[in-house]
Parts: structure tokens; C-alpha cells; sequence
């Protein structure tokens, strides 16, 4: 996946609106332009890249307080991982209600909760980088992923107890 569509993809997620996500994805890459020779190229060029996609995610954010996120995220016909089209009617029914929760979910999650969660769980970044991407410790990372997980566990648990392990159910 190029680093276009990989930050397109993480504002998207985060803001759950494509074509602000285009626009962030703009303003990221014009960003990069302007502040390629502060890049330090002993770090990963994507850890650099996704710092500045993350802070004009934040910025676009600050500037739409009642900008409503996750408002198209996970729908059936996005170009997501989180999900992938099913043909049976009873899994496509069972599909879009795992979608709903989890994007009801979602918006209960702070957005460095949500951020973590995103680039940890579903993009697969190592802490070490994230912690460098949103400019805190380690710990911090951890305990924002184990805060989102948590969140997201209880959730999904409570609205569609049927996909709770055994062990679980009470």
C-alpha cells in the first residue's frame, strides 16, 4: 500500500469522513514538502510521516469541534480490513451489526485512545514508533491501547454477547 493511500486511510479512520480525509491527506503531504529537511533520516521515514498525519488529523479536529467522526467508518463498501464484504445474508446481517458496535465503540474511545488503537491494532505499528509518532512514553502508548481494547471488549461483549468466549458470558 503507498504512503499516500496508508494516510488517507489513517485520517479516515480516525475522522470517518472521506473527503476530509482527502483533505488531511493534502495538507500532510504539502506539510512534507515544506519540512523535508527536517526529516532525520535515522528514523523511519514512515514513523516522520505518520507524526505529521497524525498532528493535521489532530489540527483538523480541533478546528471542527462539531465535526461528527466515524460517521461513514466501517460501512460495507469502504476499503476497510476492519471488515470484509460477506455474501451470506445472515453473516452480511450479522457483519453489519458487528460494524454498528464497533463504530458506536469507536466514538466512545478518546481520540489518542482511537489513534492508538488504530496504528497499534489494525496498521501493526510497534510502540516504540507510535510513542514517536504521538510524542509520549511507551507506558503511555500501552496504556492508551490496553484502555481502547478494554473499551472495545465491553462493548462489543455487552451489545452482541453471542461472540463472547464461553468463559465470559455470566
Amino acid at each position: 500500500m503507498s504512503h499516500e493511500r496508508r494516510i488517507w486511510a489513517l485520517a479516515y479512520q480516525i475522522v470517518g469522513n472521506a473527503e476530509d480525509a482527502r483533505e488531511i491527506a493534502q495538507e500532510v503531504f504539502l506539510r512534507v514538502h515544506q519540512h523535508l529537511k527536517s526529516y532525520d533520516p535515522a528514523r523511519p521515514f514512515s514513523s516522520w510521516l505518520y507524526r505529521i498525519a497524525v498532528n493535521c488529523t489532530y489540527d483538523f479536529l480541533r478546528k471542527r469541534p462539531d465535526h461528527d467522526a466515524l460517521d461513514d467508518i466501517l460501512e460495507p463498501d469502504r476499503d476497510l480490513r476492519l471488515a470484509a464484504p460477506l455474501e451470506d445474508p445472515d453473516a452480511g446481517l450479522a457483519g453489519r451489526e458487528i460494524r454498528s458496535v464497533l463504530r458506536h465503540a469507536l466514538r466512545r474511545l478518546t481520540p489518542m485512545e482511537r489513534t492508538v488503537f488504530l496504528l497499534r491494532d489494525v496498521e501493526g505499528m510497534p510502540t516504540r514508533e507510535i510513542s514517536f509518532v504521538i510524542k509520549c512514553t511507551a507506558v503511555t502508548v500501552r496504556r492508551h491501547s490496553s484502555n481502547a481494547r478494554l473499551k472495545l471488549r465491553a462493548a462489543l461483549g455487552r451489545h452482541l454477547p453471542h461472540l463472547r468466549p464461553d468463559k465470559d458470558r455470566s
